[in-house]
C-alpha cells in the first residue's frame, strides 16, 4: 500500500472528503520495553483493514492464536506491516512484540529467512490452567524509573556486529541457544515437571540472557541505576532480566519470596520510579 494509493482507497471506502482520525491512549510509560508501539500499530492495522475491507470478509490475522507452524499469508502480512512501520518511524523494532502481543498465549517463534518479507514459524506452548495460575502468581514486573532507548542499543549492536572480530556473532548464537532453553523449560512444564524447579531454571536463563545482552551491547544495555535495581530485585526472584532492548523500562522475574517483601523493600529503598506492578 503506497502513500499515494491510500487517499484513493479511503475515498472509495468512506466517501469523498472523508478519512480516518485515530486517537490512542496508553497507560504505561513511554520507553517501557513492553512492545507497546508494535502492539498498538498491529491493533491499528487490524482495525483499519477491517473497516476498509471487512464487508468482503477480510480479517488481517486470526484473533484466537490457534496457529501451529508457519503463519498464514494474512497473519504474515500483518506482522511484516508492523515491522515496516517500526522502521519508518525509526523505533527500529523487530517482530517479537507484534507476534507476542498479537497471538494469544505462550508461544515460541522463529523466522524462516533473514530477509524481508519475513516468514514466521510459531509453536504454541499450552500449559495447564493450574500451572498458568502459578506462573502468573509468581511473575513480578518492576518499573525501573528509566525510559529505555532501544534505538541506541540497536545501533551499538549493529556497529559492533559490523566491526572486526566475531565476538558479537558468537554472542548472538548463545542468545539463540538461550531461547531454546526457555522453550525446553516451558515444555517440561507442559509435560508435568515440578513448577518450583522449573522457575529456578527460568530464573537462571533470565540471568544468563541479561549477561549476554550486556556483553552484546558493549555497555549501553545497563547503567548504575539499573544495576542497583537488579541487585535488589535479584534477592527476591529466581533470576531477572530487562524487557525490551535494555537501558531502562521494566525488570521481570519469578518470585521466590513473598510479593509483599519485595514491595516493602522497594518502598524502603525509595528507588526513583521503582515500583512493583500488578500483572493481569
Amino acid at each position: 500500500l503506497s502513500a499515494a494509493a491510500l487517499p484513493v482507497i479511503l475515498e472509495r471506502c468512506l466517501g469523498k472528503g472523508k478519512g480516518l482520525e485515530v486517537s490512542s491512549s496508553v497507560g504505561i510509560p513511554q520507553g517501557s520495553g513492553l512492545g507497546v508501539s508494535s502492539i498498538l500499530a498491529l491493533g491499528l492495522y487490524h482495525v483499519t483493514a477491517s473497516l476498509l475491507f471487512g464487508d468482503r470478509g477480510f480479517l488481517p490475522f486470526r484473533l484466537d492464536g490457534g496457529i501451529d507452524g508457519l503463519l498464514g499469508r494474512r497473519e504474515t502480512e500483518a506482522m511484516n506491516a508492523v515491522l515496516a512501520i517500526e522502521q519508518m518511524i525509526t523505533t527500529c523494532g523487530g517482530f517479537q512484540d507484534q507476534i507476542g502481543g498479537g497471538l494469544l498465549g505462550i508461544k515460541f517463534c522463529e523466522t524462516e529467512r533473514l530477509r524481508f518479507p519475513v516468514c514466521y514459524r510459531v509453536s504454541p506452548i499450552v500449559v495447564r490452567d493450574d500451572v498458568l495460575d502459578i506462573l502468573n502468581d509468581r511473575l513480578a514486573v518492576v518499573y525501573t524509573g528509566r525510559q529505555r532507548t532501544a534505538k541506541k542499543v540497536v545501533f551499538d549492536v549493529v556497529d559492533r556486529y559490523n566491526g572486526p572480530g566475531g565476538e558479537v556473532r558468537s554472542i548472538l548464537v548463545r542468545i539463540r541457544e538461550n531461547a531454546y532453553g526457555f522453550r525446553k523449560s516451558f515444555q517440561r512444564l507442559v509435560d508435568g515437571a515440578d513448577v518450583d524447579e522449573e522457575l529456578y531454571v527460568l530464573g537462571r536463563l533470565l540471568d544468563e540472557v541479561r549477561a549476554l545482552n550486556v556483553a552484546l551491547s558493549g555497555g549501553s544495555f545497563s547503567n548504575d541505576h539499573l544495576e542497583r535495581v537488579f541487585s535488589i530485585v535479584g534477592e527476591y526472584v529466581t533470576g531477572c532480566h530487562l524487557m525490551g532492548a535494555g537501558n531502562g523500562g521494566y525488570v521481570v522475574g519469578f518470585l521466590q519470596r513473598p510479593r509483599a517483601e519485595l514491595v516493602g523493600r522497594l518502598e524502603r529503598e525509595s528507588l526513583e520510579g521503582g515500583a512493583l506492578c500488578e500483572v493481569e
